[in-house]
């Protein structure tokens, strides 16, 4: 998530530095593995944190840094973030874990 660094306003800067921590924090925590994901429910309410914390930035970012950022799907990690925390009783743990294996991995990719 770039752009020229003084196109961004400081409030710009830290929501973006904040989904980059959070993806780190996600990595950590899934670090261990699968079945210490599955086991531990403090692994997976981490993660599940992480993820609301992203899709709250998410939304807090201006429509400008967005449109430089074309192959990223905005809406859906925003509308993850909803998800979850909204119909929480709905969320398929096997998505998040899956979410965090491949999303994150491929946002570091960029």
């Amino acid at each position: 998530m770039s752009g020229s660094p003084s196109s961004l306003n400081a409030e710009q800067r830290l929501y973006c530095q904040d989904i980059l921590e959070r993806i780190e924090r996600i990595e950590k925590s899934i670090s261990k593995g699968r079945e210490a994901y599955a086991r531990s429910y403090e692994i997976r309410d981490a993660v599940i944190l992480n993820f609301i914390v992203i899709g709250e930035a998410t939304k807090n970012l201006d429509a400008a840094l967005k449109a430089q950022h074309p192959n990223i799907n905005w809406k859906g990690i925003a509308g993850f973030r909803d998800i979850l925390i909204h119909q929480y009783r709905r969320t398929r743990l096997e998505l998040v874990w899956r979410t965090a294996q491949e999303d994150c991995r491929r946002s570091r990719l960029r």
